[in-house]
């Protein structure tokens, strides 16, 4: 479900803070060039949880472990949200990149990201799953990134670069059915997990993987536009 800023406040949303990195992107990407996507992920359910961000998390260590280890892994979404998960629900998303970047993420078998509601998915990772988090130890020597203005070149760089992107929406509650989606209003905010530039409609979008089952959008994938 998309939160609703009014009564959850901005959990989905990036808080600017003076340790991020600035991801240095092309100013004007070459759209010419298609960008090949072949990670097979699963389109996941936060259900009625307000998790985006551990699932956006846990997915950009699913495709950065299959890029690096050539192997797919059902990666815990609890696991990140039941540790930066604020009062009110949802997170911010600097905070679910920087667990899996600092600690790993253990394995949904081990830290299971159901049932798929509020008060389960903030249930701590217990010490076995801490343990296993560790032998996922590819992602201590990355850095993570702020990418300025999150303009549309700036994202497909970084995705073609071998960075995972985590995008965040403000958006109108009137438009979030449909696979394609403009950042305009305030009305909710929502973490996504963007996977590869594309053309749709003849028109630049980043194609992300959402949280909202297969039913919605394209098979559970969307289009952010400019």
């Amino acid at each position: 479900m998309p939160i609703d800023i009014e009564q959850f406040g901005k959990g989905a949303l990036h808080e600017e803070d003076v340790r991020d990195f600035l991801a240095m992107g092309a100013a004007a990407y070459d759209w010419s060039k298609p960008y090949q996507f072949d990670v097979p992920l699963v389109v996941t359910d936060q259900g009625s949880s307000l998790s985006c961000v551990g699932q956006s998390a846990s997915n950009m260590a699913k495709i950065l472990h299959y890029k690096h280890r050539g192997t797919l892994e059902d990666f815990s979404a609890r696991y990140v949200y039941s540790q930066i998960f604020i009062p009110v629900g949802g997170a911010y998303m600097r905070d679910g990149v920087d667990v899996v970047v600092k600690q790993g993420v253990s394995l949904n078998y081990t830290c299971p990201s159901t049932p798929n509601n509020e008060p389960s998915m903030r249930r701590l990772p217990d010490g076995a799953s801490r343990a296993e988090a560790k032998t996922y130890d590819i992602y201590k020597d990355n850095k993570y990134a702020l990418v300025p203005n999150m303009t549309i070149d700036g994202i497909a760089q970084a995705i073609v670069d071998n960075r995972c992107v985590m995008l965040g929406f403000n958006g109108s509650n009137e438009g979030w059915q449909t696979a394609d989606i403009q950042v305009s209003g305030a009305k909710w905010g929502h973490a996504c997990c963007a996977v590869a530039p594309v053309i749709r409609n003849g028109k630049p979008a980043i194609k992300f993987i959402n949280s909202w089952t297969k039913d919605w959008g394209d098979n559970g994938y969307g289009y952010a536009n400019e």
